[in-house]
């Protein structure tokens, strides 16, 4: 909670959620941090932000520059590789298509098929391949793209299987993953990942099964 909710302006409780989440408990706090990086707190929608920076001028504050940087004198070591890196963006622009999107399936799809028309020949037959059959075996799941690569989420949003290609990371192997909203719940140990070489009627009807499985409601 905040130390002193009269210091800020009358704001929805997620947003002061949010800034209680980041830590926020005055509106002078806020002049450490740009207009772009308050915008990516959960619960800090347009209102809450002009409401903000209405408060700040009043005290005649503001939010820091955004062109304003800061120097790390010293030397910066990578932790993630190229294709980490790659990923990392491309989930980026996920997150911000999808508040567009609200769950369309349409341009779900298209985002899938652009994603595999950028795989490698196999991969592009695995990814179509599995994407019949998901939609078919669980038709109420959602395509979209995750990671750059083809998933498919439920009417939360909330991924519940995915491929990815063996290209994607330079393996011998394509994935074919669960999310820990997929209910394949078995005993105390289950598979949740599998790797993927090729699609025989064998594969396809356990994927198929699994997919249905998965989609079950979790007090079935």
């Amino acid at each position: 909670m905040l130390e002193d909710e009269n210091n800020f302006p009358k704001l929805a409780q997620p947003a002061l959620r949010a800034l209680a989440g980041a830590g926020i408990r005055s509106l002078e706090q806020l002049t450490g941090y740009s207009e772009a990086e308050i915008r990516q707190w959960h619960g800090i929608g347009p209102n809450a932000l002009k409401t903000l920076g209405e408060a700040l001028n009043a005290k005649g504050l503001s939010f820091q520059k955004e062109k304003k940087k800061e120097i790390s004198m010293s030397p910066k070591t990578d932790t993630f590789s190229a294709e980490e890196k790659a990923a990392m963006k491309e989930r980026a622009k996920e997150l911000k298509a999808e508040a567009r999107l609200n769950k369309d399936r349409a341009e779900g799809e298209k985002a899938v098929f652009a994603a595999i028309a950028q795989m490698q020949a196999h991969d592009q037959l695995l990814a179509k391949r599995l994407h019949e059959i998901v939609t078919t075996s669980a038709p109420e799941l959602l395509p979209k793209t995750w990671y750059g690569m083809p998933a498919y989420a439920n009417k939360e949003g909330k991924v519940i299987c995915f491929f990815q290609a063996a290209s994607k990371f330079n393996v011998r192997y394509a994935t074919f993953g669960f999310q820990h909203d997929a209910n394949l719940d078995e005993g105390n140990l289950w598979a949740t990942s599998f790797a993927l070489k090729d699609l025989t009627p064998a594969e396809e009807e356990k994927i198929a099964t699994l997919v249905k499985k998965a989609v079950r409601s979790f007090q079935e």
